[in-house]
């Protein structure tokens, strides 16, 4: 939906929804899942080759926090959308997976 909102798709009220709901829901799992409210950060390892600190996990919550103001129509200039660009790069980059099959689950509207 963040790519989306770049390359300048319409953001009609269920999208903003959509977006505000599911960035919601992003943010509060990598604060669970990164280990964010502890005192010591954790090393998450989802498969054999999947593995993800706390900065990756800081990342996803900056996204997530990103994407909620996008959902709330909150004005973003160009900074904040480039840097919204390189974050989704970079996550993308790390969930890459070692596979040739489609991933299907990832694919959004």
């Amino acid at each position: 939906m963040g790519k989306s909102f770049l390359e300048g798709h319409p953001l009609g009220e269920h999208r903003r929804k959509a977006m505000l709901e599911n960035a919601r829901h992003v943010e509060s799992e990598s604060i669970d899942l990164g280990g964010l409210i502890s005192d010591q950060p954790q090393i998450q390892h989802f498969s054999n080759d999947m593995e993800f600190d706390h900065v990756f996990f800081q990342r996803v919550k900056l996204l997530a926090v990103m994407i909620k103001a996008v959902g709330k129509g909150f004005p973003m200039g160009e900074h904040r959308k480039n840097a919204m660009r390189e974050n989704i790069d970079i996550i993308s980059k790390s969930i890459m997976f070692n596979s040739n099959s489609e991933m299907a689950f990832l694919k959004v509207a």
